[in-house]
């Protein structure tokens, strides 16, 4: 086996022994956390039997949520997660319930404030990237979307360096070229005068590399 191969293998055992830990009796599951992890794992096409488990799971989540509006106090996670999870299942072809888009919209509609989702970045910026295929039937879409698209040019942003790749993969998806190119060339500012903290390298390093070509201004160029 080669040492690619070998670290594959690694990293993988680590995801699965993460997710299966959410399903141990007694254990409380982190729906927004497993939202993500599927939502990267499918993209990826990583199959075992935890991400089996996961599906499973996620199908009964969006179910309950997003259809029988089973809400708790913590329904910001919950609808967040519900939609992501939506999205990666009716992506790769899992989806097995049938969900109203237009009763979604509805939904949303409930936690719309100061145009936002629940007045927050991460939350909302999820919530748009999930429907962003079926984004006319959400009428806040495009206001929500200028929310975000001007808190590239926001400090706060970078404050939590996990929404750097959720927006940018919203940009991207929203053919938001300027603010994508804004948000690239601010990252690598920042990684260029070292101003990053340590454990936030990774998502610096995320975008950077998927979004290279702007970085060579291969693509919007100045």
């Amino acid at each position: 086996m080669s040492s690619l191969m070998a670290t594959q293998e690694k990293i993988k055992t680590i995801i699965d022994k993460a997710i299966g830990a959410g399903f141990e009796e007694g254990a409380e599951r982190d729906q927004l956390g497993d939202s993500i992890y599927l939502y990267f794992l499918t993209r990826n096409k990583i199959e075992s039997p935890a991400m089996d488990n996961l599906i499973d799971w996620m199908n009964s989540h969006v179910e309950n949520v997003l259809n029988q509006r089973q809400l708790s106090r913590f329904v910001d996670r919950q609808v967040t997660s519900a939609l992501l999870g939506y999205h990666s299942l009716k992506s790769t072809g899992r989806l097995r319930t049938e969900v109203d888009v237009d009763g979604v919209a509805d939904l949303l509609s409930e936690f719309m404030s100061n145009d936002s989702f629940f007045e927050n970045l991460t939350y909302s910026t999820l919530i748009l990237l999930s429907l962003s295929e079926e984004k006319n039937k959400i009428s806040s879409f495009n206001r929500v979307l200028d929310w975000i698209r001007k808190s590239v040019q926001r400090e706060a942003l970078f404050n939590d360096a996990k929404n750097l790749v959720f927006v940018s993969m919203l940009l991207d998806a929203t053919n938001s070229h300027d603010e994508l190119k804004a948000l690239v060339r601010a990252c690598l500012e920042r990684v260029s005068k070292n101003v990053e903290r340590f454990d936030d390298r990774i998502y610096y390093a995320w975008v950077l590399w998927n979004y290279r070509a702007i970085v060579e201004d291969r693509i919007f160029p100045r």
